[in-house]
């Protein structure tokens, strides 16, 4: 259905036809279905890690970014429907809990997938699952000793990029996708020195957008009313009224 909407715009913009205001309401009311089908649901980890020790626990929760309130939810490990609900909470987790979930609301597509993984080492580097450009990232230093620690070493790519810290939470900031790549981090107990590490990778910023309405001046020429495709191409099309 897109690529027809796509070929009748193109249409009506390099052929020079005149665009009711009728066809421009209708043509945005089923292109606005079209695109509210394909609405995808996001899963949020609380805690924010995608990694937790074995024993741990954690709520996968099913989010929709839709003005209509969702009752049907299915969840999916490795492609096997699990669960019905918003939230699946994972108590006392087993290295069977490791997989990829994803999660489907109504008629809608399926989510992205998140990875959860359960070790049972003594320490882990912990990010979360997904990292996106501008987000505000932190990463931990998680160990199961809770004492005798004295100080934690944050390292990128083999640079110290924070100084021996009691903190074990090294706050990276707001994330470009230059700051993707392995890190490490060193936590300095009484009698031992436990390391970690994982790469992080950053997801592009997304382009989605939609506006609607805005009228635009060309000199010598009509007006014309604007929209940009939510399609993540960047696209700009242009009816004449």
């Amino acid at each position: 259905m897109f690529q027809s909407f796509v070929l009748l715009f193109h249409f009506m913009t390099f052929t020079g036809s005149t665009m009711s205001a009728l066809a421009l309401i209708t043509l945005i009311s089923l292109y606005a279905k079209y695109i509210g089908a394909t609405v995808r649901p996001v899963i949020s980890l609380s805690p924010n890690w995608a990694t937790i020790f074995k024993g741990e626990s954690v709520n996968l929760t099913c989010n929709v970014d839709s003005d209509v309130q969702e009752n049907q939810y299915s969840w999916y490990k490795n492609g096997q429907q699990i669960h019905s609900a918003r939230t699946i909470t994972i108590q006392a987790a087993r290295e069977t809990n490791n997989g990829n979930y994803q999660c489907q609301t109504g008629a809608s597509e399926k989510s992205d997938a998140i990875r959860l993984v359960v070790k049972n080492d003594d320490i882990m580097l912990q990010a979360p699952p997904r990292i996106n450009e501008g987000d505000v990232l932190n990463l931990r230093c998680h160990s199961r000793r809770t004492k005798g620690a004295i100080a934690t070493i944050f390292f990128y790519e083999d640079e110290i990029v924070q100084p021996p810290v009691a903190d074990s939470v090294f706050h990276v900031g707001k994330v470009r996708r230059n700051v993707a790549g392995t890190y490490r981090c060193a936590k300095k107990f009484d009698d031992t020195l436990l390391f970690a590490e994982e790469f992080i990778s950053v997801r592009g910023k997304s382009t989605c957008e939609m506006l609607w309405g805005n009228v635009i001046k060309f000199a010598n020429r009509k007006n014309y009313t604007q929209i940009r495709i939510r399609e993540c191409h960047n696209v700009i099309f242009f009816f004449r009224l």
